[in-house]
């Protein structure tokens, strides 16, 4: 059918240890691609009982440790505006970068090597915020673009017109865990 080739090394005379790297590759490409899409559930990291190095990240918090409601939900830490012909800008938003706690170190133990020696507070508002945003997946880029950084860029409250639903808030905290648990897959197969 004439389809392009893909040389794998030691195949297929490479006996059983190509056969393995193979499947090996094939299953951490899988691992990788439902990391990616975001309606895929991946248990340990956005569902079931979550392995506690991504438990700890991104965690939706309030100033005073009380629950999120109402204003709660506008982001409005001008992480985007509309400039010409209605395009939204992003903005510089509101970052606190800050050493990881003593139970954020015992909680990523080996993954600290791989998402930074920093952590970053992300502003919803003067009162909300996503707690422990690790610095490499805070700087992560897809296409050039700060993955989380953009979404926010799209969802201040200006852009939207409205507040954050709870699910929203829930999706940028998975879409942090994912980008943590991609970035920590990469380290440890290097």
């Amino acid at each position: 059918m004439e389809w392009p080739r893909i040389p794998i090394p030691g195949w297929p005379n490479g006996g059983q240890n190509a056969a393995q790297k193979f499947r090996h590759s094939a299953e951490h490409g899988r691992k990788i691609a439902a990391l990616l899409d975001t309606d895929t559930p991946v248990s340990g990291v956005t569902t079931g009982v979550l392995r506690s190095e991504f438990a700890v990240i991104a965690v939706p918090s309030t100033v005073d440790g009380k629950n999120m409601t109402g204003e709660d939900f506008n982001l409005e830490s001008r992480w985007g505006h509309f400039g010409s012909n209605q395009a939204v800008m992003p903005g510089q938003g509101h970052v606190s970068e800050r050493a990881f706690t003593a139970q954020e170190t015992v909680e990523l133990a080996e993954c600290t090597a791989s998402l930074g020696n920093t952590t970053f507070d992300v502003s919803m508002n003067e009162r909300v915020y996503w707690r422990n945003v690790p610095t490499a997946v805070w700087n992560y880029k897809l296409g050039g673009y700060r993955v989380l950084k953009k979404w926010l860029s799209y969802r201040e409250r200006r852009v939207l017109g409205r507040p954050l639903k709870p699910e929203e808030v829930q999706h940028f905290t998975e879409t942090a865990r994912r980008i943590a648990a991609i970035i920590e897959l990469t380290h440890r197969s290097s």
